[in-house]
């Protein structure tokens, strides 16, 4: 693929994950690949990017989201309105693109799991500073699993790539791959603590992420990732990612084998960190989904009368 087509731009977060990539794709129609959180500080970065690549956010056409994180859509909505741009993502993320989903829902869950209320105070405050950072959202169009989509001289394969996020995508085309936080050289990306968005269940995040991390260990390619390097061996890498896993699992079935106790309780023998406020959900969020995969091993069993974890 040539060189040129793919400009990569770089913009601040207010995450720990520090600066979000997103990609300018050039070509007969000019796409963006998410487009940062909503904050002025990123809507003029990316603007003054593109000046200097020779583009104003007008010749933008169309916006393809990887997912719904607000430091990849936070602008999206902006754009939309304010320019025109089209803006397309995965159905299944769509309820996630509207704030205040699911609230009574994680208050509840939490509970359930020996949470304490404090910390789940937090939680919620957390959320709403969390969804300052980008606008409701109705996109212009949806994309799915193995969709072509031409840009012109080019066409990218969409793939559906859940585990971060239940509706992630990446885009690929000849060799190069704009993997959003599917695939971070770095970084094993968090299998966020979420529910489905049409029944009451619980995604089971975690799983999810390993099939996806199975299918990338099989590519060649060029990656484009949301965050860190730009890297060429994303079999290396996703196989890399599995094996951390591995440790991670043996650690939380370990904190089992002590004694039996609630997610909160396990959570805290694996992270004790998890009674800081600020990272007590994504902590939450890395036990739980090593819980599931545990499950199903069947190393581990769940007492739902006392909503604890048993070792098998």
């Amino acid at each position: 693929m040539d060189s040129t087509l793919i400009h990569q731009i770089t913009l601040p977060t207010p995450f720990p994950v520090g600066d979000v990539h997103v990609y300018l794709i050039n070509d007969d129609m000019k796409v963006l690949v998410d487009c940062g959180c909503k904050t002025e500080k990123d809507y003029n970065r990316l603007q003054q990017h593109l000046n200097e690549i020779g583009f104003s956010f007008d010749d933008i056409d169309q916006l393809w989201l990887t997912h719904s994180h607000p430091d990849h859509s936070g602008l999206a909505a902006r754009l939309q309105k304010e320019h025109g741009v089209k803006v397309g993502i995965h159905q299944t993320e769509l309820r996630y693109m509207q704030k205040n989903q699911f609230i009574d829902r994680f208050g509840e869950w939490f509970r359930k799991h020996h949470v304490p209320e404090h910390l789940i105070q937090a939680m919620d405050g957390g959320r709403v500073w969390y969804q300052s950072y980008y606008d409701n959202l109705r996109p212009d169009f949806l994309v799915k699993d193995k969709q072509k989509l031409s840009t012109g001289n080019n066409t990218f394969t969409v793939h559906h790539l859940p585990g971060h996020a239940p509706g992630h995508v990446a885009f690929f085309s000849n060799g190069s791959i704009i993997s959003g936080d599917v695939l971070l050289e770095k970084i094993t990306s968090n299998a966020i603590l979420t529910f489905e968005h049409d029944t009451p269940k619980r995604v089971r995040s975690l799983c999810q992420q390993r099939d996806s991390l199975e299918f990338m260990k099989n590519l060649d390619g060029t990656v484009y990732p949301g965050h860190g390097n730009t890297f060429d061996n994303p079999g290396e890498v996703a196989e890399a990612h599995l094996n951390s896993h591995e440790v991670r699992y043996t650690q939380v079935v370990n904190a089992v084998k002590l004694g039996e106790g609630s997610l909160f309780e396990i959570t805290k023998r694996v992270l004790p960190q998890v009674e800081q406020p600020a990272i007590t959900f994504l902590c939450l969020s890395e036990v739980i989904g090593f819980l599931d995969l545990s499950i199903d091993r069947k190393d581990v069993d769940f007492d739902s009368d006392r909503n604890v974890f048993v070792k098998l």
